[in-house]
């Protein structure tokens, strides 16, 4: 008898299941992608402008109040998984919508409508028997263009009014934009803002001395509030070195002896730090025996030695350096620096309170003033710069507080979002707000030479409209009719808005009304990434247990 094959367990035949898809070629699978993608985005744009709607969030216990926010990157964040098969298209317009946040702090909302309406009008045209590559191809060539044309129109954020009008406009709080300014005008131009949590019902302001560097944390291991994603060491030693942490055995000495001295926390400062170094810091954390933090400080090529000497000048630590032939195994707690309070996310650290003599600090503040005095290349100089800022910055700690506890989060992440785009315009500058900019910058398109092929052109065309769109749903949430606010703006030339607030137009410079340039640089280039990836996509690929369950009609 011929042997007959084996029944396959229930829990084989269910990964077969799962680790296989159904294949849906276009156009069914562009009409998919795109209805994902739309779903994201009506639930984005009633968030953008000044008269931006809100969005209810329902808490994961059903017993707590629900969040209340008009954020877009909170909500998209909230977006876990679209019903049947436009589960795709929404969880790529989420990731990029995500991502602009996760840039510069902002523009979220206007990364989601610009995406869902050039990829509207580029399915349009496709179906009209428009070349993708070609239509890809025009709107390359404009998106350039349109950087560009942004890049003119920046200003200088020089006045304490624009950073209110800026803060005013990411986070639609007037309170905490006055706030903002308020810190500014006080303790300076260079000043970091962290936000905080507060029980009481209203704001407050804490000044330390500090600065906020880039880099970040070594692992996400060392994360300790994971809702912000952020590692915190309150009163930590410190260890300063250039040397690369590849062995255990160049901690554990150092490790032992703050743990015997009856410290609590230990933070490393390294280029580069291993593996081993890692697992041997993270054991440690888990047993609670020595909470260690490691942190990779930022630099570039010869910045790199210049970075740790100046956060061994504010901390009081000794800088272990390789070329010397310092080894970390043999430091001693007087080799030590410290600080009140250490915090590093992904790309940026603090250290706030540093124990570090006034005159070294002021001693390495001459030595990089002199440095940029000296120096030719731009790149080194604005690197000089920012080391110069981070010495003599300083940090204050916005308290926001509210009536209730959903109020208080959502004014939180308001605050957040104000702050970032501060941050963002006082670095880059800004633009005229309100969709101004973006229609000036699609004005500055090109139809393109002679040589120019049809459906390429057709393309330029696609991302024009699609510039013009975050105006029209501005005006469509201020209740205004979009036709002609978008007509009197293009016909201004840049140098006229819409106030969405008071139904009335206005120069945008004068009213304030700003953005900063890297949000809207950010929001235009992610938002044509993610419509043209949807818009070349031929093929699609469904998890079988989900085709199945969605009874598609392609």
């Amino acid at each position: 008898m011929p042997i007959r094959p084996s029944k396959r367990s229930r829990k084989a035949r269910l990964a077969h299941v799962l680790n296989h898809g159904h294949l849906v070629l276009s156009p069914a699978a562009r009409r998919l992608i795109r209805e994902g993608f739309d779903t994201v985005a009506d639930a984005l744009s009633p968030t953008l402008g000044p008269t931006a709607r809100t969005v209810l969030i329902e808490a994961p216990n059903r017993t707590e109040p629900p969040l209340f926010t008009d954020d877009a990157a909170t909500v998209a964040r909230q977006i876990i998984e679209l019903p049947l098969l436009r589960n795709t298209g929404g969880m790529l317009m989420r990731h990029v919508v995500w991502r602009s946040f996760d840039q510069v702090g902002d523009g979220a909302a206007t990364t989601a409508v610009l995406a869902q309406a050039l990829l509207r009008e580029a399915t349009r045209l496709i179906a009209s028997g428009a070349n993708p590559p070609l239509l890809r191809r025009g709107i390359d060539a404009a998106l350039v263009e349109a950087l560009e044309a942004l890049d003119r129109l920046a200003v200088p954020v020089d006045t304490l009014e624009a950073i209110r009008r800026i803060a005013l406009g990411a986070g639609h709080d007037q309170a905490i934009a006055d706030k903002i300014a308020e810190i500014h005008e006080r303790y300076g131009w260079d000043i970091v803002i962290c936000i905080q949590e507060w029980l009481a019902n209203e704001l407050a302001v804490e000044v330390v001395d500090g600065a906020k560097w880039e880099g970040g944390y070594a692992a996400s291991e060392f994360i300790t509030e994971p809702e912000r994603r952020l590692a915190w060491s309150v009163k930590p030693v410190i260890l300063v070195t250039n040397v690369f942490l590849d062995k255990a055995e160049q901690v554990v000495p150092i490790m032992e002896q703050v743990a015997n001295a009856g410290h609590k926390e230990l933070v490393f400062f390294s280029p580069k730090i291993s593996d081993t170094a890692l697992a041997t810091m993270l054991v440690n954390n888990e047993r609670g025996i020595l909470h260690s933090v490691g942190i990779l400080p930022p630099g570039i090529g010869a910045h790199k030695l210049g970075v740790l000497e100046d956060l061994a000048a504010q901390t009081g630590a000794r800088l272990f350096e390789a070329d010397a032939g310092d080894k970390p195994a043999f430091a001693t707690l007087d080799d030590l620096g410290y600080a009140d309070l250490i915090w590093a996310s992904r790309d940026f650290f603090s250290v706030i309170g540093g124990d570090g003599l006034e005159e070294d600090v002021q001693e390495r503040v001459a030595v990089v003033k002199a440095a940029i005095e000296s120096e030719e290349a731009p790149y080194d100089r604005a690197l000089l710069r920012k080391r110069l800022g981070y010495l003599t910055g300083g940090v204050a700690t916005l308290s926001v507080g509210a009536a209730t506890k959903s109020e208080m989060i959502e004014r939180k992440v308001r605050a957040e979002r104000a702050v970032k785009a501060v941050e963002s315009g006082r670095r880059d500058g800004v633009v005229a707000g309100g969709g101004v900019a973006l229609i000036a910058a699609g004005q500055a398109v090109s139809p393109g030479c002679p040589e120019t092929a049809f459906d390429e052109h057709l393309g330029r065309v696609a991302l024009i409209r699609a510039l013009e769109e975050p105006l029209r749903v501005i005006a469509k949430n201020s209740g205004a009719e979009p036709g002609p606010v978008l007509h009197a703006v293009r016909n201004g030339r840049g140098k006229v808005a819409f106030d969405a607030v008071h139904g009335t137009f206005v120069d945008p410079i004068e009213a304030g009304i700003l953005d900063p340039i890297n949000v809207v640089r950010t929001a235009v280039r992610n938002g044509v990434s993610a419509a043209v990836m949807a818009l070349l996509t031929e093929a699609l690929i469904i998890p079988r247990y989900r085709y199945l369950h969605g009874n598609p009609k392609p």
